[in-house]
This record gives C-alpha cells, structure tokens and sequence, in this order.
C-alpha cells in the first residue's frame, strides 16, 4: 500500500498512476463546493466503461472493490476521523489520504474488514 502524495488543492485535478500490476489509470478527481465533497474518476483499460466515474469520494478500504475480480489492485480512502473528505484542502493539510493497494493489500481487506473467507485462505496458503 502506498500514498498518492501528488494530489492538491486544485478543485479539479488529474493524476496519472502506475498500478501495481505495472498497467496505468488516470485518476481524475474533482471538488464540488456546493455540495461539499469530493468526486473522482478512475480510467483503466481493464475496467467495464473505462472504470467509476463521477462516484462520491468516501473513507472506504477499497474503492475499486465492485471490481475486484477484474483487477488486482485497488484503492483506500482515509481519514483522520474517520469521516469523508469534504474541504478542498483535505489533501494538503493531512486530513485525508488516498493510498494505492496491491493484490496482497486488497486481499487483507477483504479478510479482514469484509470477512471474506475466501480472501483469508488465499493469504493463510501464502498470498496473493
């Protein structure tokens, strides 16, 4: 798991993201102050339509878990209280992270967090 350190405070703002898996997706995430929170999109080849696009941005351990099937990786919104991110500066003030998972990481999340069974015997016989 690591943290995408190049967000801003920018209302909209566009990241491309080497996926552990070594494929690419654009991350686009935008600020709606009338709402106020966060939306974001993420494009990636092996995602139906391209991938979620204009979802709400909200604490959750994986993002991409509708997608878990398709791809092995994900996402996990954080944030110091536990709540969603909401101010534009969310991201440059520390309040919230968003972090890159990889298959392991997506693996512990659903066995942990989930109770996904069948994640937990995958991780017990070594992993991803």
């Amino acid at each position: 798991m690591y943290a995408i350190n190049q967000l801003s405070d920018a209302a909209f703002q566009t990241t491309t993201l080497q996926m552990p898996d070594g494929s690419t997706g654009t991350l686009n995430l935008y600020y709606r102050a009338s709402t106020p929170r966060w939306f974001f999109d993420f494009l990636h080849p092996a995602l139906p339509q391209g991938g979620p696009l204009g979802d709400g941005l909200v604490t959750y351990p994986n993002l991409l878990r509708p997608w878990q099937n398709l791809v092995p990786f994900g996402f996990a919104c954080v944030t110091l209280n536990g709540q969603d991110p909401v101010g534009v500066q969310d991201f440059i003030n520390g309040y919230a992270t968003l972090y890159i998972l990889d298959e392991t990481d997506v693996l512990t999340v659903e066995a942990q967090v989930f109770q996904n069974v069948l994640a937990a015997a995958r991780l017990a016989a070594g992993g991803a």
